[in-house]
């Protein structure tokens, strides 16, 4: 009678050991399915926050895009189109009838916008001398630097007149260079934008 009993604790011993073994297997299976989960949910969690911050991010350059149509619209007013170098010295030149002085230039120049490549900035110059009363050539002065230009004004020079004569008498001569920021295809690089 032992033995049987022996015999059948051994049977029960290894299904126990079989179940044992087999439960171990199953949990390691399912630990090993939810680690498998949980990285694939923490990897969608991920590409979830980085799509909500690219949605972000757009809705926040549209919204400056949007809020800069009025000061990109006047930004081709600050350059002078490279086509368009001659209206600017007739700017200049209208500066004498103006302010009641006699205005002259001299030492013009602009550089070849012909060739260069779309948006490309060059300078044109122009050294300007007025004669005329005190408030005619600071208004020359004035309205030189207010023109609607990206403008630099350099060497300013203001003398009494010589008085070889009695018209002469209480006039000044102011001189100044004057150099303005030109732009190639100014329309096409603005409106592409």
């Amino acid at each position: 009678m032992n033995t049987k009993h022996s015999h059948r604790y051994t049977i029960l011993l290894i299904i126990s050991l079989v179940s044992v073994v087999g439960s171990i297997l199953a949990y390691i299976y399912m630990w090993q399915a939810v680690r498998t989960e949980l990285a694939q949910a923490l990897s969608a969690r991920e590409q979830s926050i980085l799509e909500m911050s690219k949605k972000s991010r757009e809705h926040e350059l549209t919204r400056l895009y949007e809020l800069t149509s009025f000061d990109r619209s006047r930004l081709r007013s600050f350059f002078i189109s490279s086509d368009a170098v001659v209206s600017f010295i007739e700017a200049l030149e209208a500066l004498g009838p103006q302010t009641g002085s006699v205005v002259s230039l001299s030492e013009i120049s602009a550089e070849a916008m012909d060739t260069a490549p779309v948006g490309a900035f060059g300078k044109a110059r122009a050294r300007i001398n007025a004669l005329g009363s005190w408030a005619s050539v600071q208004r020359v002065l004035m309205l030189g630097e207010s023109l609607p230009y990206k403008i630099h004004i350099d060497r300013v020079r203001l003398d009494g007149a010589e008085a070889s004569s009695k018209d002469s008498s209480g006039l000044w001569r102011l001189s100044f260079d004057i150099e303005a920021t030109l732009i190639s295809a100014t329309s096409s690089v603005i409106e592409k934008q």
